[in-house]
This record gives C-alpha cells, sequence and structure tokens, in this order.
C-alpha cells in the first residue's frame, strides 16, 4: 500500500464508489488526484512536490478525469 492509499484509508469514504475507482487508477494519476482534490494543491504546486513539467500533471489531471468519467459513468 502506497502513501496515497493509506491516507485514503484514514477517513471513512463518503462515496465509496468513488474512491475504489480513484484507487484503481495508475499510481501517477491517484497522486495528482489525491493532491488536488483531497490536499487542495494547485497544479503548479503538484508539479513541484512531484519535480514534473505542469503540463505533465495537465495531463495527468485530465487522463485520470477521463478514466473516472468512464468508469463512473457519468459527467
Amino acid at each position: 500500500m502506497d502513501k496515497v492509499e493509506s491516507a485514503f484509508m484514514t477517513e471513512p469514504p463518503q462515496h465509496p464508489e468513488v474512491l475504489e475507482a480513484v484507487l484503481s487508477l495508475p499510481q501517477n494519476y491517484r497522486t495528482v488526484i489525491y493532491l488536488y482534490y483531497y490536499e487542495g494543491y494547485k497544479e503548479t504546486e503538484i508539479a513541484g512536490i512531484l519535480k514534473k513539467k505542469v503540463n505533465t500533471i495537465y495531463t495527468w489531471m485530465y487522463q485520470a478525469k477521463q478514466i473516472l468519467k468512464k468508469q463512473l459513468g457519468g459527467e
């Protein structure tokens, strides 16, 4: 279990289907989703934390959202 997964497990999920979908993402996508939505970091801050280009973070966020949308069947 990585840091992100263990952080998700510290609080009871409000929407277990969303949590399950997020945890099923590849690690890089899961990490950016966690940092953005659960920790409140901006994309530029996430880029600094992960030592990646900002455009990489934007791409990972977009791709992660597309996967989640497909898995959860909605907008």
